[in-house]
């Protein structure tokens, strides 16, 4: 498995001891489905996709029914045959669930069943209620070194050379590294590093020439921002003045790409992350 080493050790030390809620964090392509993966096959002995005993919510698509669903199947006890067998829950995407879901999640995770395991992933962590988050055991998916990454590409016969430049690109994403298709398109990252090292009068100008793009080029642009943001932020210390910059940037760029879905005037939203970046 392509991982970070401290997301590794995070990972072993879950499997030591697993808790009966857990909740797997990072970027889009950060590699939490492999970590997920992981996870599942060592404590069911058996890959998500054909284990029997589970449950599956996808924020994005399900809602408030399918988490009472869940509720109501947690009112039966679980039984069978094979003693070591468990029950899991599986939610994808746990930050685009709402409100009313979370309420019904924290009820869940305030009493859970036995021999029951709940494993939740999200691609933003700071947007999560700390009712929720705090009641399940936390593994943060951080970008790969160089080291590592170039390491797991020479295993894959790519070029060192190559590999060095693939490790750029993704920012040191796993999905980014083990699918290469997925790698940071060049303008979008081009333009993502100038309007991160320019500053806000240069940035403010620029915005002009960025809202002619297509909205596929915008949303890649502030993703690239993300991308590279939260490479900057697995390597700074945790609780510094530079990390809280970091997370308020990274913050407010998700929160630009939710407005452009949203259809929100293209030139406000640039305006205020050019600002506030």
């Amino acid at each position: 498995m392509l991982v970070n080493p401290h997301t590794k050790s995070s990972v072993d030390q879950y499997l030591d001891a697993p808790f009966h809620s857990l909740l797997i964090t990072g970027p889009e392509n950060s590699g939490k489905s492999d970590i997920l993966g992981h996870i599942v096959k060592a404590i069911t002995g058996s890959d998500l996709d054909v284990y029997p005993y589970k449950i599956v919510v996808d924020g994005q698509i399900d809602g408030i029914d399918q988490i009472r669903d869940i509720k109501k199947e947690f009112s039966y006890k679980f039984v069978s045959k094979n003693s070591e067998h468990i029950r899991l829950v599986v939610i994808y995407s746990l930050n685009t669930i709402s409100r009313e879901s979370h309420n019904a999640l924290l009820k869940i995770l305030e009493e859970p069943p036995a021999s029951t395991y709940i494993i939740a992933l999200s691609d933003d962590y700071s947007s999560l209620p700390s009712t929720i988050s705090s009641r399940m055991k936390h593994i943060r998916t951080l970008p790969v070194d160089e080291t590592t990454a170039t390491q797991y590409l020479d295993s894959n016969d790519v070029d060192i050379d190559e590999a060095k430049k693939i490790w750029l690109k993704s920012t040191g994403l796993v999905g980014k590294i083990k699918d290469q298709s997925l790698a940071t398109n060049d303008e979008s990252a081009e333009l993502a590093k100038k309007l991160l090292t320019s500053k806000i009068y240069d940035r403010l100008i620029m915005v002009n020439d960025i809202i002619k793009l297509e909205k596929p080029a915008q949303l890649a642009t502030i993703q690239s921002i993300i991308d590279i943001l939260y490479f900057k932020l697995s390597r700074s210390l945790d609780n510094s003045e530079d990390s809280k910059k970091l997370i308020q940037s990274i913050k407010l760029s998700q929160k630009s790409i939710q407005l452009l879905n949203d259809n929100v005037n293209p030139k406000l939203v640039w305006l205020d992350l050019s600002i506030n970046l």
